[in-house]
């Protein structure tokens, strides 16, 4: 996404209040790149990155970030660094840092123009689709499907990789990126059937290289699988946005600092075993047991507002993960499953709770934040003894008075 036109275009699309920053700038956004034409004192020549870096407001970026389908942990990142700021001028900077334009522009691009696709492997059948950990950190990928595709079918359209295996049939994503090239070809001797010789070996720039992602107990994966028929024909395309959000939540790269308390447990000489290994970084993903522990305490909604969308409800700690045993990482009595906007604000220490579920406001928020989030509300149900015990860690530490 190059031109000012391009962005403009792009913006229209967009939905006025994503779920992560309600209060709309759409008009705004539209308003200031139409200004560009309107008024003169404005630089012409100026294209869509130059006029995002330009930008003095941070609400404008944050935004458009959340619109554009920015996974929201990287948007939560975004209001914490811009709530540290106490300069205007610093605050869309910070908010830039971490929204930068080659991210949000991909997630703008891809809203309207690519079109998504789910291939499944078959590692019982194929073998693992990583052979090696040097796999991984690969920069392009390959697929191979019996189907015999077209080029102009799948070039430049956007590919996510789930691999199955295990009996219950556990899934993973595995690899996601934009399609690069599509060839025909021999097929292999495992897809070899008379009459029908050729298939299609599709290449694929890799997004983020890492380790694959569990998936099978996310609500919204057991809908996708169903309507994928149980992945049977192995290669299809999806145009359902709720679940092309939910893929582009897992696909944006993770926080580095989750990233970091990973690779910390895979080397923890005090994780016995495999099971316990996985359960914790599961946990730190906000997925696995620990979520589902919180999924039914809190009957799939969350703990404050009562929204039931799953895509956007977080598995949210009271005593912060670095703060934490590996016990107590893992105890549901640890954790509330909020919206995101709710989880934001209380990681970030801006939102607490007393015992008795009133919520406690920082200082940091003012009356128009709070109009805005409808605050303050309270928690949807009573707190365990365990809970309080948490919670009050939460608020001697991490609540900004």
């Amino acid at each position: 996404m190059q031109t000012r036109a391009e962005l403009l275009r792009a913006i229209r699309k967009l939905p006025a209040r994503p779920p992560l920053f309600p209060r709309s700038q759409k008009e705004n956004w539209i308003a200031w790149l139409l200004g560009y034409e309107e008024f003169p004192r404005k630089n012409p020549d100026r294209n869509a990155q130059v006029v995002y870096n330009a930008l003095n407001n941070a609400n404008y970026i944050i935004w458009l970030g959340a619109a554009a389908g920015v996974d929201p942990t990287l948007v939560k990142r975004a209001i914490q660094r811009v709530a540290q700021q106490k300069k205007r001028e610093t605050q869309a900077a910070a908010a830039r840092a971490v929204l930068h334009w080659a991210l949000v522009a991909r997630h703008l691009q891809e809203r309207s123009a690519q079109k998504h696709f789910v291939a499944y492997h078959n590692s019982e059948e194929l073998g693992p689709y990583f052979k090696n950990a040097a796999d991984r950190q690969a920069k392009h990928g390959s697929f191979f499907t019996a189907k015999p595709f077209r080029a102009e079918t799948l070039a430049g359209q956007y590919l996510w990789v789930f691999e199955g295996s295990g009996s219950p049939r556990r899934y993973q994503l595995v690899s996601h990126g934009t399609i690069s090239s599509v060839k025909k070809v021999v097929r292999p001797s495992w897809y070899w059937k008379p009459g029908r010789r050729f298939g299609t070996r599709l290449q694929f720039v890799v997004d983020t290289g890492g380790d694959p992602i569990e998936v099978t107990s996310m609500p919204w994966f057991k809908k996708l699988l169903r309507q994928q028929q149980f992945f049977r024909n192995g290669l299809n395309s999806t145009s359902d946005q709720k679940f092309i959000a939910a893929l582009r939540s897992l696909g944006d790269a993770t926080d580095d600092d989750v990233n970091a308390d990973i690779s910390r447990i895979r080397s923890d000489p005090t994780v016995k075993t495999e099971t316990t290994r996985k359960a914790l970084i599961d946990a730190r993903l906000g997925m696995g047991d620990f979520r589902a522990a919180l999924a039914r305490r809190w009957k799939n909604r969350c703990a404050v507002t009562g929204c039931d969308i799953s895509e956007i409800l977080r598995a949210s700690h009271m005593k912060p993960w670095a703060d934490s045993s590996n016990k107590e990482r893992l105890d549901p009595a640890n954790g509330f499953l909020l919206a995101a906007h709710i989880d934001a604000l209380f990681d970030g220490g801006l939102i607490s709770f007393s015992n008795a579920g009133t919520m406690l406001l920082s200082s940091s928020l003012s009356s128009k934040d709070c109009t805005l989030l409808r605050l303050p509300a309270r928690l949807r149900s009573d707190l365990s003894s365990s809970e309080k015990r948490f919670l009050d860690y939460h608020r001697r530490t991490t609540f900004r008075k």
